[in-house]
């Protein structure tokens, strides 16, 4: 078996984003029309952000989000929103502080929670912290075990931590899972390379 050292780091995929859950309520305002004029931008924001995330227009969907999270700070959906948004410009730091604000979504749908530790281990393994990056995309498959880049990225971390079991056995599901995806070919040459 050849030795899996020269695992090449690979470009983290395009991942659809959650499906947005109503933001956290405002809070009363002293009388009934000014607290819906307050709520409206931010429910907007927050609404087009996700739309251009989800048409994979993450540029565009920065300036909405950032207008979100400003607007309503508790908002962990909004965070995380804005977290995918920059995590996809690579911009991996901001990514990260933005999930820190996110993680009430832990407490939401299974499906939250496989995203936010989908995103939370991509930027880990951005960030060569390979370990934090398995333990949070071990989490990821509990929550969605059909996801194929839950099993992607898992697969490359287990590769830059030299263990090619777990490499193999990742890499091959997420073929399983999707077959025909841009990363297919490399995942295909590093099982190769492995034999």
């Amino acid at each position: 078996m050849k030795k899996a050292f020269l695992l090449p780091l690979m470009v983290f995929a395009t991942l659809a984003p959650v499906v947005a859950q109503d933001p956290a309520p405002q809070q009363a305002a002293p009388q009934e029309q000014p607290q819906a004029a307050v709520a409206a931008p931010v429910d907007e924001n927050l609404n087009k952000g996700i739309e251009l995330n989800t048409a994979k227009k993450y540029t565009e969907a920065e300036p909405a989000l950032r207008a979100a999270v400003a607007a309503n700070p508790n908002n962990a959906e909004a965070h995380f929103q804005l977290a995918v948004a920059l995590f996809e410009q690579n911009k991996v730091a901001e990514a990260g502080k933005e999930l820190e604000q996110a993680t009430p979504m832990l407490q939401g749908t299974p499906k939250q929670q496989g995203d936010f530790h989908r995103y939370r281990g991509a930027v880990f393994a951005k960030q060569e912290k390979w370990s934090e990056a398995v333990q949070d995309l071990e989490k990821a498959i509990q929550a969605d075990p059909m996801q194929p880049y839950n099993h992607y990225y898992i697969g490359v971390a287990y590769g830059k931590q030299n263990r090619p079991d777990k490499m193999v056995e990742h890499l091959q599901m997420f073929l399983k899972l999707a077959p025909n995806a841009p990363e297919a070919p490399k995942c295909k040459a590093l099982l190769r390379a492995v034999n």
